[in-house]
């Protein structure tokens, strides 16, 4: 969370773009997608971390990359 909202990243043909949202407008996005309140923890889990910077690796990656991380994580079959 940036410190006065949040920086969504977005993935385009011309590489990242990120775009900064304040707390209100972040809120309004998150019910008009998810159709739900977000949830607030105190404090996120270490593994609520760690899934988060999955993510934004994934996202960053090539086909062969997300494959070995598939089959890393014990779903290549």
């Amino acid at each position: 969370m940036a410190a006065d909202g949040y920086v969504l990243t977005l993935i385009t043909a011309d590489g990242p773009l990120e775009v900064e949202l304040g707390k209100a407008a972040m809120y309004t996005l998150w019910t008009e997608v998810r159709g739900t309140p977000w949830p607030e923890p105190d404090h996120p889990s270490e593994a609520d971390m760690l899934v988060r910077r999955l993510v934004e690796l994934a996202n960053g990656a090539d086909v062969e990359r997300l494959r070995e991380a598939i089959r890393a994580l014990g779903g290549g079959r």
